[in-house]
């Protein structure tokens, strides 16, 4: 089987590579994500490709994108995108800029599918991806698949409410807003009283033993194990993956883990407790997984 060409469409940057044997990389390279019409995302993909054209012909595009959408039929709506992209068939868009055959599918079920066949969800009945990145991210898997529900809409943590007063009063508090990586940054600048700086930053001074970054660190983690223990009582998967550039770090896994025992020594109803694994491709992921997408929608494997 040749290679394949893998985007992985983003709210910053898009990431491609050419990819074969499932998860090896013959070429990897970034681009920034056009921000204002399809015509600037189209060109985008067109210089990509005439930079990976030397590792051609491929057996495909697999695009793994930021939107909510069902990869069966293309049509997407939401995501950091939606001003140029809601309502539009990606599929039949995109397929007008390549010659192989593409197919495009949601990021978080693109995560998912990469951990559920090569990764640290390979071979379970059930599994789930949440990823922490700007925003949250996540898919559902039962026996390998994606878990897609009505309007393939499973899976879209983002959304999830956390103060239902709020529903109500138009200040939406969602989940997206405290467990991408502002839900760390955005307080250390307020106990700081500096301007918000990125991830690697907040996570050099917790490593250096910060108090605040500490204080802060542990109460993102205490946060993110009661909605873990929520997601297990509503899906109950066998194994939950934790991926995105955050959960790279040591630290973040390791408070965590000792959030979660924390949360059911105190709250044990004796449900199963949740069990939690860092990712195996992280960033890599969407990559990945949108290859198996393409798999999948083709009734073709490698």
């Amino acid at each position: 089987m040749k290679p394949f060409l893998s985007i992985d469409v983003g709210g910053s940057a898009i990431k491609y590579g050419v990819i074969t044997d499932g998860t090896t990389f013959l070429y990897r390279s970034q681009c920034p994500t056009p921000k204002d019409s399809m015509e600037d995302l189209l060109d985008a993909y067109r210089a990509l490709y005439a930079d990976c054209a030397a590792y051609g012909p491929f057996e495909g595009v697999a695009i793994s994108f930021t939107a909510s959408m069902d990869g069966r039929t293309g049509y997407c709506f939401g995501g950091s995108l939606e001003k140029y992209t809601k309502g539009e068939n990606l599929l039949e868009v995109f397929q007008s800029v390549f010659e192989e055959p593409v197919a495009v599918e949601n990021d978080g079920n693109c995560g998912a599918l990469a951990e559920g066949r090569y990764g640290s969800l390979a071979g379970l009945e059930s599994g789930m991806v949440i990823i922490l990145g700007t925003g949250l991210g996540g898919g559902l898997l039962t026996n390998g698949h994606i878990h897609r529900g009505k309007r393939s809409c499973s899976g879209e943590f983002s959304y999830i409410f956390v103060d239902p007063r709020t529903a109500f009063e138009g200040r939406p508090d969602v989940w997206a807003i405290h467990s991408g990586f502002h839900g760390l940054t955005r307080p250390l600048a307020i106990a700081k009283g500096e301007p918000e700086q990125d991830g690697r930053h907040f996570f050099a001074l917790a490593e250096a033993g910060d108090a605040d970054a500490l204080r802060i660190l542990k109460d993102y983690t205490n946060y993110l194990a009661v909605w873990i223990y929520n997601l297990q009582c509503i899906y109950a998967p066998e194994k939950f993956a934790i991926g995105g550039g955050i959960s790279l770090q040591p630290l973040l896994m390791e408070y965590l883990q000792n959030s979660l025992q924390a949360f059911y020594d105190r709250n044990d109803a004796g449900l199963p407790h949740a069990e939690v694994v860092p990712a195996r491709f992280h960033g890599s992921a969407g990559l990945i997984g949108a290859v198996c997408w393409w798999e999948d929608f083709y009734g073709k494997k490698s």
